[in-house]
């Protein structure tokens, strides 16, 4: 079952329910991670996609050099030269959503870590306000 926020959370809140995707991550939870997020089926996303995504920084094959990209820590997680981004954005005015009755009203970007170091993968979410909560729909893992 998808994450459930209250209807008017504060930002930590909502990049704390993101961190507990990423755990999920972390430990390699790959149906877990898909459960934990409402799918449209548009994206086509499944938990064996979000692994091969991961595992090729981007792309649902190995990155060219071979190496496999896995999320790791995110508090141990070293800089490199790169900060993570992580970011809310709230939209003006709420996009219908395909469910009745729900809206799409913002959007966040989170970089995540990847093999002990902050990366440029980031994986986008619309925040979806239903009647009486807000959830999570995962949109994209891709490199920004």
């Amino acid at each position: 079952m998808a994450i459930i926020l209250a209807l008017n959370p504060a930002p930590i809140e909502i990049l704390k329910a993101v961190d507990g995707w990423v755990k999920l991550l972390e430990q390699e939870d790959y149906q877990s991670a898909y459960e934990y997020t409402e799918q449209n089926t548009y994206y086509k996303w499944s938990p064996k996609l979000i692994q091969a995504v991961i595992y090729g920084y981007g792309l649902p094959v190995l990155h060219a050099n071979g190496e496999v990209y896995r999320i790791t820590c995110s508090d141990t997680a070293t800089e490199d030269g790169r900060r993570p981004q992580h970011e809310i954005n709230y939209l003006e005015e709420p996009l219908p959503y395909e469910e009745k009755e729900a809206e799409i009203i913002g959007q966040i970007w989170y970089d995540l870590p990847l093999n002990g170091k902050w990366s440029d993968l980031t994986a986008t979410f619309k925040i979806v306000r239903k009647n009486t909560h807000l959830t999570l729909e995962l949109a994209e893992i891709h490199v920004f």
